[in-house]
């Protein structure tokens, strides 16, 4: 759900969890140098004009309706729109950010938990209904010609939820 993104190298990081397990795989934390571009500035160098990893949002949202389903990203500016006031943060440590972003998801699931089974379909399950903005855009940039095959994504922007009173 949240992860370390660096903005110069676009290259994410998992982060600290605050325990025991850290410490047998690398992770990183928020304001630390990425490594990646690190490694590729040949010493001497400032260390000041290294890019400083931050905490980013990227889920995947599965939407459906009468018409199908599809999975769409949910990623850090977009985020801000459909849950303001939840800042991108460590979710391992903030405990207040995690329950907050819980009972929302939950919300959207029904009032089900997210992070139990898989969902049965629509017939079955009532979830809320709301109006989001899809794009679809190709993984790797748009095919050069008609016979490349690249893999469409979805992405959800500029949607908000807002609660019915």
């Amino acid at each position: 759900m949240v992860k370390l993104f660096c903005p110069q190298c676009k290259s994410k990081y998992d982060m600290a969890r605050g325990d025991s397990s850290d410490a047998t795989r690398e992770v990183h934390d928020a304001g630390e140098q990425c490594p990646r571009c690190a490694n590729k500035k040949s010493p001497p160098f400032e260390s000041k004009s290294l890019p400083q990893l931050r905490y980013v949002f990227r889920m995947e949202v599965r939407l459906e309706d009468y018409t199908g389903a599809v999975n769409a990203y949910l990623v850090e500016e977009d985020v801000g729109d459909m849950f303001p006031d939840l800042p991108a943060t460590n979710l391992f440590v903030d405990h207040a950010c995690r329950e907050s972003l819980h009972k929302r998801l939950c919300f959207l699931c029904g009032g089900k938990n997210p992070f139990d089974a898989p969902v049965p379909s629509m017939k079955s399950y009532s979830r809320p209904w709301f109006d989001c903005c899809v794009k679809s855009y190709y993984v790797g940039g748009k095919p050069k010609k008609s016979s490349d095959k690249r893999q469409v994504a979805y992405r959800i922007f500029d949607t908000s939820l807002k609660p019915l009173c």
